[in-house]
């Protein structure tokens, strides 16, 4: 007897979405449109005649984008059709952050990944920071992770998540760096004479000399922290 050359299949189907076009068994390509959130499907070919054996169906994952997966069917006599479908996958678009920090501190409020904006104070000794976080999505990319130079004053943070599909969103926290608060002089002299020894920061004792006309004097004084109170205490 001759061998059936068949190799059509009678029906292809899919477990999620709509195949397009709708199927006939001499079209060859088709495509199927899934959300992001579907990562599997399951396609199933039965052929035509029951001799052909059918091969590439089934359970199959799905990465983002096109999935290109060949369905063939191998007749009885050896020919071969190739039935091609594309499951277009979504690309994802979550530009969430799992958690958001500054390492060694505490910033408010507490983290949320629907609260962009958040705050944190330090002493000026502090120069900078680093700043670290937990992608919600493995597919998503980061900018503004790592090491942060802090000037005195506020220092805006941006933390910007890139979503596979391109869409971003940006978290900032704002990092104010406290003024220096100092007790020291920066500079100390008199009107009318001279300090002995020369003016120093770290020295606390001077001596005055004055010609012998003059009854008072006239400091002039500069201190480190421009907000400081000087109290002079001594004779008038």
């Amino acid at each position: 007897l001759e061998k059936s050359n068949n190799a059509y299949l009678k029906s292809l189907s899919t477990n999620i979405g709509v195949l397009s076009p709708t199927f006939d068994k001499e079209t060859g390509l088709y495509e199927i449109e899934v959300d992001h959130e579907v990562s599997s499907i399951i396609l199933t070919g039965i052929p035509e005649s029951t001799k052909a054996t059918v091969t590439g169906d089934g359970y199959k994952n799905l990465n983002s984008g096109d999935n290109y997966i060949n369905i063939l069917v191998t007749a009885e006599a050896g020919n071969i059709k190739t039935y091609t479908v594309n499951v277009k996958r979504a690309l994802s678009t979550n530009v969430d952050l799992k958690d958001l920090y500054v390492r060694g501190y505490t910033i408010s409020p507490t983290f949320d990944k629907d609260e962009l904006e958040y705050t944190l104070e330090v002493e000026n000794d502090i120069t900078y920071v680093d700043v670290d976080g937990e992608l919600a999505d493995s597919l998503s990319s980061v900018i503004g992770f790592g090491r942060h130079d802090l000037r005195v004053g506020l220092n805006n943070i941006d933390v910007t998540v890139t979503a596979e599909a391109g869409n971003i969103k940006t978290y900032t926290i704002g990092i104010t760096r406290k003024d220096k608060l100092s007790s020291k002089l920066i500079s100390l002299a008199v009107k009318e004479g001279t300090l002995s020894p020369e003016f120093g920061k770290e020295v606390y004792d001077y001596t005055i000399s004055i010609p012998n006309e003059y009854r008072k004097i006239t400091p002039i004084i500069e201190t480190e922290d421009p907000n400081a109170r000087v109290e002079i205490i001594g004779n008038s």
